[in-house]
């Protein structure tokens, strides 16, 4: 055979008569059309069972081992391989690998084959898998019974119904009803009538063996057409569907819902079904029988265990989809909920499982909710639904870390979810449960769910009660009334950071989170969400009872604020300050409760309609607050971080609900200034901490200044001599200082009774000094050079010092200790870019634009305060912004000796940075760590780089600020292209976390510019910025993956780095290519269909169809709009999106695939946009399609692929001439055809009918677009998506759907300036070795 990997001979060693493999085994029946198998099985097919041996056996050499895989690959695509197949399949004495080999040659054949097969063949391949299937017995083992129920069901997706009708009445009486003996009825004669006509029934019923099997077909194909996105199965989807509905349903229950429909012989053109009873119908009866065999304890109720296990796993495949009137008609709820009660772990988790897939359903009718959803909510169902849950719940976390449980566990978490859902159906739906119902029983259960020790077990029914609180019918029962105090109880209980508990905790709740989620990324975002969930049920409560509620939650914050340090509990010690301490914990749990019940107050307040006592109420929760809050200013707190909660929570209960009593703000803000100086040398725990609570402090008193600017006014005077006051003193520090100034400048700013000239005089009295210091000749002078600026930042001669003190010459920096001279340095380098005008410009018009709304008399204040200043303000700022990057750009120091330049200034200018889920230590720890390294060289090396970083992040907030002030800062002439070259000249050369930084600001300047500026401004920068991410991202990428490519030992301590810059750059990846849909796509509906443009010339059609605003104000422009009008930045954004198709980030790359499917319809006329997509983006697309670590995505590249073949095929050049006069075909068809084997002829006439089924009119559903795709790729994909088991994929604990809703991830980083990132889902290096000659596909 051609392209065999082996030539005969080359596995002798695996043939010799002891291994049983020195004959192949006897031929089957020719296959039509195929040659004399006797002349053919040698030398090609003959060395199978060897090579299989080779395999398998572990003294195989590699290269022996990869020889015979390649060689057992090509077989599969002998002419003769099903018959060989099958003959091996065929034989009960072989070993099981064997045959199952053989199995999985007749299945290659169907599933890559089936189109080029005529009739015959077809029949013969229906008639093998009939007679494999009716022999099966008691001595095949599981795996080959399994594999031959995916042959059936491949073979039956391909010609079921049609040119199979019999496929049913083979089914049941050939193997549900044959009984113990095998039925051959002529099935080696060509065709599958033979068997269909021989298969007679019998009384006794069928064996376990081929039931099952049948099981395993009718779920495979239930999945397969209805619940899995398999591209065979879309292809027929229509026939395939109604026809499964057709078996599957009792005859009685579709005449009943379906009185006028026509038969299934006039819809399908056939008759599929055999019997009238249905599947759902035969699979229960089997149950009962199984449950009344367990019940008696009859000597085969082992057996009949484990086939009512199988059963309730096919009725889960069929009951999302199958017709409610069949779940009442054959009883089946009823017998699952029998199936419940066996003691039985295993069968009492299909059972549940099942139960949750009916009442998962959406789209109920109401008497299909009566029929099937209220008989839940009745005392016979509640009552032993709740001893289920209580036995399954038993458990201690002892036994289950131990797996001492025997599955309890894990059946509590299932039900837990089912009673979620039932749940939600009860609050879509409270009136329609009959009388006599037991739901006080039912929401009695839903609590004792909600106090499980395990936050897994409960958060889906926490979840349900913030949906049936919000429900008048259910929300105003006796017994929920009876309820709200536990609810509130078992809330504001765990609302505490579990995540902050120390891993060594005994805590129970804390155990089991540890327990089931083993990341530290799933578990912040799980908790994130289960406190969320609280916090809603606590909103709910006190909107339901404003006073009594929000009474006790004041109340029980006030206790445990008095007696926080009180008895024998834990001291405060700041030389061993922990900010996670359990005390800090506890009052941060009251305070996230007080902050949930003052939203759930504001919505109440908010919905009152204005009564008396409404009024009364309203006052007197005012006063309730406000005493409070006076009452918690009075107590004396030692920890800052308690401190810095408690003002941030008492302010905003003065500017959200005491927005009327000015008197408690001006008593919030002399308790600010007045604090006392918490600073202590010598602990950088408690000093960091510190740190905080003052920056908490500026930032509140500015939230005060702006809430309440005429009251603070009136005390004008007095605020600014204690400000002053606080100012004289030497120790405090610039950040300290600009704060109180900026807080000072808000009162002015925002004050509506100060007379206009006196308040802009006053403005621009304080903003003088910022205008001064960028005009200064001598900083314009610093800024002429980078020598310049690094003489200003005190970084002059840091070269030198570097070489003296020996930087290159230390390994571990953070060992090495400065020396007075080095500490003097770092002192002037710190007080130099402390020096720069940055901070208090940031500060200042950070007030002068805080939450202030265009068209108010404060914008129009801050557009003239402003309009002249930062004219002054940008050349400087500019240079600044290009010297700060070009610090980091390795270009710039070229001149210095390499031992410096690659030893010192790469390994200088390299954060360090912690990830949670990724580092060896904790966030503190690391904190810690770097704190501790301040005066060593490690430390001198991060004041160094920090000095260039907080210019760039400084500047970056100047810009983005400016950004407010639109068209006096867009409108500055001249301004977009030195803006650019000072934003990206040096942004390749920044860290991926930098870069996010440089990118988030970008993000603002482009959507912020006025639409009529948009032509004048963003060209150059939108150019440029995507020049520098296309060089940066796809670089980075590569990067990653050469260093993974790497081996194991001699990277192990990089591996954590790695991972590290892998999180953070996915983050870039993704804020990216958001950036680029959102320029190409953005305000696009949908996914266009060329055929809806094909009106209008471009093909666009405008997704905003309407040109004006509600007030008939014309609308401005979309910018996709200006985009794509505007070539030079519209072929940057294409070339950026193929190059992030290559990027191995699925989350990422399915943006950039969404982004692409609602524009390129837009590109239908050829031309160059035309034909890159075409071209470049379908061959990026298919190689993607190709490689295993897309298999996630395999749906979305299927997509793309296909509306890129309709665009092409709907082309006005296809079929026409170009532009040379010569007839141009289709570029995406010669793209596939260009593919390995696509030009062979059958290949080729398959691509040409999907090509046309593509370019249909109307066009074909998304999933069948898909289907045609991946169906006509097959033989490219690197490995289809329903052999994900193929894929290595890194293990985890199981959990449900259900569960990892709860469980998005989203990792954060913090670096050393307290930065974040993020990072998606994925690992780099995945299916490397499937991309041998991919770089060839496109021939």
């Amino acid at each position: 055979m051609d392209g065999m990997a082996s030539s005969p001979g080359a596995f002798d060693q695996y043939t010799s008569p002891a291994n049983g493999y020195s004959s192949p085994p006897p031929a089957a029946a020719p296959f039509p059309n195929s040659p004399d198998t006797n002349a053919d099985l040698s030398p090609d097919l003959a060395q199978i069972p060897a090579a299989l041996t080779a395999v398998h056996d572990p003294r195989s050499t590699n290269e022996t081992r990869r020889a015979a895989s390649a060689y057992l690959e090509q077989a599969k695509r002998h002419p003769s391989a099903p018959q060989y197949g099958f003959s091996l399949a065929a034989a009960k004495q072989s070993p099981g690998h064997l045959r199952l080999y053989g199995l999985s040659m007749i299945e290659h054949a169907v599933s890559y084959g089936w189109d080029e097969f005529g009739p015959g063949e077809r029949a013969q391949l229906r008639a093998w898998t009939v007679q494999l299937a009716t022999s099966v017995d008691t001595g095949d083992a599981f795996f080959l019974r399994n594999k031959i129920a995916v042959v059936w069901a491949e073979v039956a997706k391909r010609c079921w119904p049609g040119d199979w009708d019999s496929m049913d009445e083979i089914l049941v009486r050939g193997l549900w009803e044959a009984g113990d003996r095998n039925i051959n009825g002529g099935a080696t004669g060509g065709t599958d009538e033979g068997a269909q006509n021989g298969a007679g029934g019998s009384e006794g019923g069928g064996s376990a063996e081929k039931r099952t099997l049948v099981m395993v077909v009718l779920e495979t194909l239930a999945e397969d057409v209805f619940n899995r996105d398999d591209p065979v199965a879309a292809l027929r989807n229509n026939e395939l569907g109604r026809a499964c509905v057709e078996i599957f349903t009792p005859q009685q229950a579709m005449m009943e819902d379906f009185p006028q429909r026509e038969s299934a012989a006039s819809q399908l053109g056939t008759e599929v079904r055999y019997g009238t009873e249905g599947w759902v119908k035969r699979l229960c009866d089997v149950l009962e029988w199984c449950l009344a065999s367990i019940a008696m304890q009859n000597q085969g109720c082992g057996e009949a265990r484990g086939l009512a296990i199988r059963v309730l796993g096919t009725l889960k495949a069929v009951f999302p989809w199958i017709i409610p009137k069949a779940l009442q008609l054959t009883g089946c709820i009823q017998a699952i909920c029998k199936a419940v009660t066996v003691p039985d772990v295993p069968l009492q988790m299909a059972a549940v499982e099942a139960l949750y897939a009916i009442y998962s359903r959406p789209h109920l009718h109401d008497d299909e909710f009566v029929d099937i959803v209220a008989p839940l909510y009745f005392a016979d169902s509640v009552g032993p639904l709740h001893q289920l849950y209580t036995w399954s719940a038993a458990p201690c976390i002892e036994e289950v870390e131990a797996f001492a449980d025997d599955g309890r566990y894990d059946l509590c978490k299932k039900i837990a979810e089912l009673l979620a859902h039932l749940a939600n159906c009860l609050e879509q739906r409270p009136q329609l449960v009959p009388d006599g119902n037991d739901i006080p029983g039912f929401l009695a259960l839903l609590f004792d769910v909600l106090k499980s020790e395990s936050l897994l077990v409960s958060i889906p029914v926490l979840h349900a009660w913030t949906r049936l609180l919000r429900c008048r019918v259910v929300r105003d029962s006796d017994t929920v009334n009876a309820l709200i105090g536990g609810l509130m109880e078992v809330c504001a209980a765990r609302l505490v950071r579990y995540e902050y508990l120390p891993e060594d905790s005994d805590n129970a709740t804390f155990r089991f989170l540890s327990y089931d989620i083993d990341t530290i990324p799933e578990r912040h975002a799980f908790l994130g969400n289960y406190r969320r969930y609280c916090v809603d049920v606590v909103q709910v409560i006190v909107w339901k009872l404003p006073r009594e509620a929000v009474q006790h939650t004041l109340g029980q914050a006030e206790e445990l604020f008095r007696e926080l340090y009180a008895g024998g509990g834990e001291k405060f010690q700041p030389e061993n300050y922990n900010k996670n301490s359990m005390s800090v914990l506890r009052a941060d749990a009251q305070i996230a409760g007080i902050d949930a019940a003052l939203r759930g107050y504001l919505k109440w307040e908010h919905s009152l309609e204005g009564d008396p006592e409404s009024e009364r109420t309203k006052n007197d929760l005012h006063d309730i607050f406000e005493n409070w809050c006076r009452t918690i200013l009075t107590i004396q707190f030692m920890d800052p971080e308690i401190i810095k909660r408690i003002i941030s929570l008492i302010v905003t209960i003065s500017t959200k609900a005491l927005s009327t009593r000015p008197s408690l703000a001006i008593s919030i803000l002399e308790y600010i200034v007045s604090l006392p100086d918490l600073d202590a040398p010598g602990m950088p725990a408690y000093a960091d901490s510190v740190k905080s609570l003052e920056q908490c402090c500026h930032t509140e008193l500015q939230r005060l200044a702006m809430a309440f600017p005429d009251q603070l006014l009136s005390v004008y005077d007095e605020l600014e001599a204690k400000v002053n006051t606080l100012l004289a003193k030497p120790s405090v520090a610039e950040r300290r200082r600009h704060g109180f100034i900026a807080f000072l400048f808000l009162i002015v700013h925002r004050s509506t009774t100060l007379d206009r000239e006196v308040q802009e005089a006053r403005l621009r009295e304080m903003i003088r000094p910022v205008r001064e210091a960028w005009q200064d000749p001598e900083f314009g002078k610093s800024l002429q050079s980078f020598q310049g600026f690094c003489e200003l930042l005190g970084l002059g001669q840091l070269p030198e010092f570097l070489m003296l003190r020996g930087f290159h010459q230390i390994e571990d920096w953070s060992s090495k200790q400065l020396d007075p001279e080095g500490r003097v340095l770092q002192e002037e380098i710190m007080s130099r870019q402390q020096r720069l005008p940055l901070r208090l410009t940031r500060a200042l018009l950070s007030a002068s634009t805080e939450k202030v709304q265009e068209g108010t008399q404060a914008y129009e204040l801050t557009c003239t305060l402003w309009a002249d200043t930062i004219r002054d303000v940008l050349p400087n700022l500019l240079q600044l912004i290009r010297y700060a990057q070009a610090f980091n750009d390795p270009e710039t120091w070229q001149q210095l000796p390499v031992n410096l330049r690659e030893g010192v200034i790469k390994r200088m200018l390299t954060d360090r940075f912690w990830q949670a889920g990724i580092s060896k230590e904790s966030r503190d720890d690391f904190f810690a760590r770097v704190s501790g390294s301040k005066d060593a060289y490690e430390g001198f090396a991060s004041t160094v780089r920090g000095s260039a970083r907080q210019v760039r992040d400084s500047s970056y907030y100047v810009i983005f600020t400016l950004v407010k002030l639109r068209d006096f800062f867009y409108g500055i002439p001249d301004l977009p292209r030195p803006l650019a070259e000072a934003l990206y000249t040096h942004a390749a050369a920044l860290s991926s976390h930098h870069l996010s930084v440089l990118l988030s600001m970008s993000t603002h300047l482009i959507d912020g510019c006025p639409p009529h500026l948009r032509a004048h401004f963003l060209p150059p920068l939108v150019e440029m910025l995507f020049a520098q991410l296309d060089r940066k991202i796809p670089g980075e990428w590569d990067r990653l993956s050469g260093q993974l490519q790497l081996e194991e030992a001699s990277r192990e301590e990089e591996l954590g780095d790695e991972m590290k810059s892998e999180s953070i750059l996915r983050q870039l990846t993704y804020t990216a290519v958001s950036l680029l849909t959102s320029l190409m796509a953005s305000n696009k509906q949908g996914i266009e269909n060329p055929q809806s443009a094909s009106e209008n010339s471009g093909g666009q059609q405008d997704a905003n169809s309407k040109n004006t605003d509600t007030n008939n104000n014309p609308k401005p422009e979309p910018l996709w709009k200006f985009v794509e009008a505007t070539p030079s930045i519209l072929e940057r954004l294409f070339v950026f999106a193929k190059n992030m198709l290559r990027v191995r980030d699925t989350r990422s790359v399915g943006v950039v695939i969404r982004g692409l499917r609602a524009t390129i319809p837009t590109y239908r006329a050829p031309g160059p946009i035309h034909n890159f997509i075409c071209y470049d983006i379908l061959q990026a697309a298919i190689t993607s399609l190709h490689e295993p670590y897309f298999v996630d995505i395999q749906r979305d590249l299927a997509g793309l692929i296909a509306t890129i073949v309709r665009l092409d095929a709907a082309a006005p050049a296809a079929g026409g001439k170009s532009d040379g006069g010569a007839v141009q075909a289709p570029i995406a068809r010669e793209v596939l055809l260009s593919l390995p084997g696509m030009a062979e002829a059958p290949r080729a006439r398959k691509l040409d009918r999907a090509i046309e089924a593509l370019a249909a009119h109307p066009a074909p559903q998304d999933r069948q677009q898909r289907a045609l795709v991946l169906d006509l790729l097959a033989s490219v994909r690197g490995v289809s998506i329903h052999e994900l088991g193929k894929v290595q994929r890194p293990e985890g604990r199981k959990r449900s759907a259900a569960a990892e809703r709860y469980m998005n991830v989203d990792q954060e980083g913090v670096g050393e300036s307290g930065g974040r990132g993020a990072s998606g889902k994925g690992g780099v290096g995945e299916g490397e070795e499937a991309l041998a000659g991919v770089a060839d596909m496109f021939g």
